[in-house]
């Protein structure tokens, strides 16, 4: 007999139905049904207009709108002016809403791998996420990315497969597949589409295999939720489907593992608790399907959210307190009366004063407060700066409310304190002195020339691009000292055409050069090379003298900028202090100025070890400035006699188009020095997965979409360095030498 039950689901915990106003509301609920999460995925896989769907129906917003609607309105996360004309995410967008008993802090995060940053940091202070997989593009390139960023900061997560309305979407098994595969997952459906296993594509609703009920959701805008019982058509596959979720959960689930030895079904609340179980310690990561665009599949997934993902007692976040000069490593307890422990993670100006989002992890922060603040990765805190707490506010998109005090677990903002990205926060008043692990921060790919087009204006520019600065570290601005030349570097052109669009809107004009890679220079050593140089010059008078000895050695030359191999390193290795400490320090700190402006284009050296094992002084002679120029002629002379070269930034391309132009995206990617390292052809399109320098992926769209009659597309995203040709090497060093001297010629 066919049962059917409809819920409304919309409105029924917010405004007049909400049983308290979210500001008591957010403060008085337990913290075991607080819910921060983060929205990840792949660009163009639907995310933003998943969290708008998400706010729709738990009552945050009273209608929705499109990422690229007609009305122009625009989708309520996307904010800034860039984000409406592009249709892309740029920054990530905090809001907060209620789902049932539970209070939910949610961040939308940007899909395109030049904004990475706002994923990194979002990932960092957040307790859980949601992985968005386009149900047509499956898994790819951004998704490997995101997920490599999930793990690195151990975030337990919810997959939603989104766009299985489409009628050229991937049959959901094979993303499935691809997921357990490519990331290395141990996944499984906990709800299908109510087409699966059918050879057409498409639905109307979705199937709960773990409750065995068909969901259906009607009404103008999908808010009525219509349970009714499983087809008969389905039935076999469902429980299919459900055999195989149970299977893999009796490896994460003891309770769950006797029954399937023994034969037995276990029952929901035992099905529910492994899943929880699984998602916690991040041995099993549910899947949800459904279109947030057909307004298929939301609900479910908000209540996947409240069921399974953590609250903050049960994510362990760490901090570094330093006792006698060492680090300590502490666990940061989520008690509201304890000692505040904060981070400021992501920097943003509203009407003319700066904004700090913070996640508070321990203690509790209130409006008024006087904070000290350590630097991003420090526990040095004695020359911690301080502010006050002028404004503390709940944060809603470009929307904000005041709030008196937010407690540990809680994400809000703060006004009215000048920090960086990564910063700690602690109450001054405070004893113990912890400050939180770091973000990973990528390194910029590209730099560009910028030249203002009005020189009265070039101290506006100065303070708009320190802004910047501060607000996303992987920004970077350089003045060159010799030639005044100003240069600003990225994660790649659509990252720094958004700041000089900003630029644009403060009423800042600016010309740009063409894009600039960021080189690394290198020495090439094959195993060890033994060295005892002696810098010796007399003029008359008090000479120079210097003399040490040691080995050099490089590191793996594949140097990728997701570990520490990239940094040259000098090492005190001496079997006995033959020379000073002094003088090693002198050493030291010459080497680490010749390897970060090296000796070619006064670009990073990557991956040179020196190790001092001996070396000589003279009582008159030698000196610390006799020992910094030792060091700097004798890296000169090293790059100048063993051939030392640039590195080059490789990315990993992932391109899209028609079966019938494979071949000519092929031809293409070669002739642009690339390597094709994969090709999977679909029914319609075909994905080519290969390895370019970035130097030579300028241009790169216009080729494609002329070869692929404009329907092709790719993506892109930093991988490695390697080393450039010598021949090029030496070209490349040359132009760039020629191009400083003619601009140095022009300023005389």
């Amino acid at each position: 007999m066919l049962r059917v039950s409809v819920s409304l689901t919309r409105g029924t915990f917010k405004g007049a139905f909400h049983p308290f106003a979210s500001r008591r509301w957010a403060t008085e609920v337990p913290i075991e049904r607080l819910r921060n999460f983060g929205i990840s995925a792949h660009v163009d896989s639907g995310k933003t207009t998943l969290t708008e769907r998400i706010l729709y129906y738990t009552g945050k917003i009273g209608k929705m709108h499109e990422v690229n609607g007609k009305d122009g309105v625009g989708a309520v996360m996307d904010s800034m002016k860039q984000e409406r004309q592009r249709g892309i995410t740029i920054k990530s967008a905090a809001t907060f809403s209620t789902w049932k008993d539970c209070w939910l802090n949610i961040i939308d995060t940007p899909g395109h791998i030049d904004f990475t940053v706002e994923v990194e940091r979002s990932l960092r202070v957040l307790d859980a996420a949601i992985l968005v997989v386009c149900a047509v593009g499956g898994v790819q390139s951004q998704t490997v990315t995101v997920d490599r960023q999930m793990k690195r900061y151990n975030v337990p997560r919810l997959i939603f497969i989104n766009k299985i309305d489409r009628k050229e979407s991937k049959p959901v098994n094979e993303t499935i597949d691809a997921l357990n595969a490519r990331l290395g997952l141990n996944s499984a459906l906990v709800v299908i589409p109510d087409g699966y296993g059918s050879s057409v594509n498409g639905c109307e609703g979705v199937i709960d295999i773990i409750r065995r009920k068909h969901l259906r959701f009607e009404g103008e805008s999908g808010n009525l939720v219509v349970e009714s019982d499983i087809p008969d058509n389905m039935k076999d596959i469902t429980e299919e489907t459900r055999l195989t979720l149970v299977e893999k959960l009796a490896d994460v689930c003891d309770v769950v593992g006797d029954k399937f030895l023994e034969d037995e079904e276990p029952t929901i609340e035992e099905i529910d608790a492994a899943v929880r179980k699984g998602v916690l310690d991040r041995s099993f990561y549910p899947v949800y399907v459904g279109s947030a665009k057909a307004n298929i599949g939301v609900q479910p997934l908000l209540d996947g959210v409240n069921r399974y993902l953590p609250s903050p007692p049960e994510v362990e976040n760490r901090g570094i307190v330093v006792n006698d000069e060492k680090e300590e490593t502490v666990v940061l307890n989520n008690n509201p009366k304890e000692d505040l422990v904060a981070m400021a993670f992501k920097l943003e100006e509203r009407e003319g004063k700066n904004l700090a989002y913070v996640r508070v992890y321990q203690g509790t922060l209130k409006k008024g407060d006087t904070v000290r603040l350590a630097p991003r990765g420090s526990a040095n805190w004695k020359d911690a700066k301080t502010g006050k707490v002028g404004r503390l506010v709940r944060v809603h998109s470009d929307a904000v409310e005041d709030v008196e005090r937010i407690r540990c677990g809680e994400i809000a903002a703060v006004e009215g304190i000048d920090c960086a990205s990564g910063d700690t926060l602690v109450n001054a008043k405070q004893k113990t002195l912890i400050s939180c692990e770091s973000i990973f921060v990528p390194d910029p790919v590209i730099s560009i020339q910028l030249i203002p087009k009005e020189q009265g204006k070039i101290h506006n520019l100065l303070a708009a691009l320190k802004k910047f600065e501060k607000e996303d570290p992987t920004f970077r601005k350089e003045i060159d000292p010799e030639t005044n030349e100003l240069t600003i570097a990225g994660m790649g052109e659509l990252h720094l055409d958004i700041f000089i669009d900003r630029l644009k809107d403060q009423g800042i004009l600016v010309d740009r050069g063409p894009p600039f890679v960021q080189f690394r220079e290198y020495l090439p050593i094959d195993g060890e090379r033994e060295y005892d140089y002696r810098h010796k010059k007399q003029t008359g008078g008090r000479g120079q003298f210097a003399q040490f000895s040691g080995v050099l050695r490089n590191n793996d030359v594949e140097l990728s900028s997701s570990n520490d191999t990239e940094k040259s390193s000098c090492i005190n290795d001496q079997p006995r202090p033959i020379l000073p400490m002094g003088f090693v320090q002198s050493i030291k700190k010459a080497f680490g100025q010749i390897t970060e402006k090296g000796p070619l284009l006064g670009l990073p050296v990557w991956g040179l070890e020196m190790t001092i094992t001996g070396g000589q002084t003279h009582e008159v002679d030698s000196s610390d400035a006799a020992f910094n120029i030792a060091v700097k002629d004798f890296i000169t002379q090293q790059f100048l006699e063993n051939k030392g070269h640039l590195l080059e930034p490789v990315m990993t391309v992932e391109v899209v188009g028609p079966n019938g132009s494979a071949r000519n995206i092929n031809d293409l990617i070669m002739a642009r020095h690339g390597e094709v390292t994969k090709t999977v052809a679909g029914e319609v399109d075909s994905v080519l997965h290969a390895e370019v320098p970035l130097r030579h992926m300028f241009g790169f769209i216009s080729e494609l979409r002329s070869a692929t009659s404009g329907s092709g597309e790719f993506s892109m995203e930093y991988s490695h360095h390697i080393p450039v040709p010598h021949h090029e090497s030496v070209k490349i060093i040359a132009d760039r030498k020629a191009d400083l001297a003619a601009k140095e010629n022009r300023k005389d």
